[in-house]
C-alpha cells in the first residue's frame, strides 16, 4: 500500500472527530512499515542500527 493512500485512509478518523485511540493506532501502522528509502527496515530498526553502529571519530575537531 503507497503511503499516500495509507494516509488518506486514517485521515477520516482522524480528523473527522474520531477517538484518539485510531490516531495512535493509524501512527503505528505507518510507523511500522518497511520503507525502500530505508533499505526495507521500518523506520524503528533504521534507528537502532544507527544508533549501535560504531560512530568514533565522527566528531569534528578544532585543531
Amino acid at each position: 500500500m503507497d503511503t499516500k493512500l495509507a494516509l488518506n485512509k486514517f485521515r477520516v478518523e482522524v480528523f473527522n472527530g474520531g477517538q484518539r485511540g485510531r490516531g495512535i493506532r493509524a501512527a503505528i501502522a505507518l510507523n511500522t512499515r518497511p520503507r525502500k528509502t530505508l533499505g526495507w527496515k521500518t523506520p524503528a530498526e533504521a534507528l537502532n542500527e544507527l544508533l549501535q553502529s560504531d560512530q568514533t571519530g565522527t566528531v569534528a575537531t578544532t585543531s
